[in-house]
């Protein structure tokens, strides 16, 4: 079993409204949450059919243009690894 999964999109003033997706598939049935005023997606007990891509997009309203943050999800072995891709 893997340990839980926290991503963070980023620190923003004011604080922006994020939404979370999973590209490729469905988010993790009852194993998903977000925190931190949404800023932070926590994926618990990490499975295989958890690999993909996936997505973040955040606004305030100070600027009201969106920015994006994507990372792939792999599992290596008994390691969870992650690329983060920078999309504005």
């Amino acid at each position: 079993m893997y340990k839980p999964l926290s991503i963070w999109f980023g620190l923003s003033s004011p604080t922006p409204r994020v939404d979370w997706i999973r590209v490729d598939a469905e988010m993790p049935q009852g194993r998903w949450r977000q925190e931190s005023f949404g800023q932070e997606l926590v994926i618990e007990n990490i499975q295989f059919e958890d690999v993909g891509k996936y997505e973040c997009q955040g606004i305030n309203d100070d600027t009201s243009v969106p920015i994006r943050r994507s990372f792939d999800l792999a599992i290596e072995g008994d390691s969870i690894a992650y690329s983060i891709s920078l999309n504005s």
